[in-house]
């Protein structure tokens, strides 16, 4: 039996992601539709939403059926960035892009909160792109964020949210090359060698710690290493382990990564491992956190009350959800130890040192071959030579 129609007209909701108002309406085919009305508690939101119940009133509370350019038109950017944000939230759901797309939506929202998709052209996507350097950013991130700009409205063609040549026009919009006036370039990226790693562990969280470690031993980038699960382990030798990352960065390539763990790799990475299924992340800083909550409550003095104790019972009865450390969270852990430790380094310099290290003792191919750096065509041609190498490099560090 079908549930009664509501006759009630659709409330006049605050979206905390984007602080933006929004109505949820219904088509004739009985689809949902969140249409956005720009900033919370405008007075332009509140006339977009008296249009909204107009047009409901005038259709007899169904929302007309839009395909024509003129009602692609009718859209806001607002909108389409509503809509583009629950798209990016299962697309990208265990990647850092989610994060870095948030935050440039929450920019896009700051800087055009009312208009509409018609009237955002080249000239004010280079607008956006000014902003951007005004912030201090580096060429490098303003070039990729304003290309991230245009994907946001590829993907709304995509969709038939608005009309194909706005992404068209878009496109016009170079990117902003070497020494361009007023602009701040990038520095390049510095290596990082065991001694320095040495000196900030003691200011790192232990977790955090081998898992640099683990990075340098087997010359891998950071964010492979933090999505580690047993399932991605090839531990047949028990001497010299094959990880094989779900995520890496040329994935979308159809590439495979391949990533030797030699036996102090092995020696650091064991005991994370104890107890953990296939599925669950090796690096996982929820479960750190509840270990070492377990441990002070052990070592607590004065007797808990009755309600203390309570809490406790419920923090355990809750499961630990299956997380993974952010690039953003290592990224702040290494700095604050760098402050404390009175040096400078990056989590991603450790790789950089380990190819340095690599072609000093074993030459370049091999360096090549342990960090996992090939061209797309002779990816087949040389995966198991690669291999080989690796093994033979990676391995000797560790004896």
């Amino acid at each position: 039996m079908s549930r009664p129609r509501n006759n009630q007209p659709p409330k006049y909701e605050h979206h905390l992601p984007t602080n933006t108002a929004r109505v949820r309406v219904r088509d004739a085919n009985g689809n949902r539709r969140d249409l956005s009305l720009g900033a919370f508690g405008s007075p332009a939101s509140q006339q977009s939403y008296q249009k909204v119940l107009a047009t409901l009133q005038r259709c007899g509370g169904i929302w007309p059926h839009e395909r024509g350019s003129e009602a692609l038109q009718d859209r806001t950017v607002a909108e389409i960035l509503l809509a583009f944000l629950e798209y990016i939230q299962v697309r990208y759901a265990d990647s850092g892009e989610l994060a870095v797309y948030r935050g440039l939506i929450v920019l896009l929202r700051e800087q055009i909160p009312d208009l509409a998709v018609a009237d955002f052209g080249p000239k004010r996507l280079k607008a956006i792109r000014q902003v951007m350097v005004e912030r201090g950013w580096c060429r490098k991130r303003v070039n990729r964020q304003t290309t991230r700009v245009k994907k946001i409205f590829k993907w709304a063609t995509e969709e038939e949210l608005i009309p194909g040549g706005i992404y068209e026009a878009l496109r016009a919009v170079s990117e902003l090359p070497p020494g361009t006036r007023g602009v701040k370039e990038s520095k390049p990226r510095e290596p990082a060698f065991e001694a320095d790693l040495e000196a900030i562990t003691p200011h790192l969280p232990p977790m955090v710690a081998d898992l640099l470690r683990i990075q340098m031993l087997s010359a891998a980038r950071p964010g492979e290493i933090r999505v580690m699960r047993p399932r991605d382990l090839d531990r047949t030798d028990p001497h010299c382990w094959i990880f094989r990352p779900s995520q890496h960065k040329n994935h979308w390539r159809g590439q495979e990564r391949t990533i030797v763990l030699n036996a102090m790799a092995i020696q650091r990475l064991s005991p994370w491992m104890v107890g953990l299924t296939d599925d669950e992340y090796v690096f996982n800083p929820t479960r750190v956190r509840r270990q070492k909550e377990e441990e002070n409550s052990r070592l607590r003095k004065s007797k808990p009350t009755p309600k203390q104790l309570a809490q406790r019972a419920k923090n355990r009865a809750k499961p630990i959800p299956n997380r993974c450390y952010t690039r953003l969270a290592i990224s702040q852990a290494v700095n604050r130890a760098c402050k404390l430790a009175g040096i400078h380094m990056e989590a991603y310099g450790l790789r950089h040192g380990a190819k340095m290290t690599l072609e000093r003792k074993h030459g370049s191919e091999a360096a090549r071959a342990a960090l996992g750096q090939k061209s797309i065509e002779t990816t087949q041609l040389y995966g198991k030579l690669d291999l080989d190498l690796a093994k033979r490099a990676l391995t000797v560090r560790s004896e």
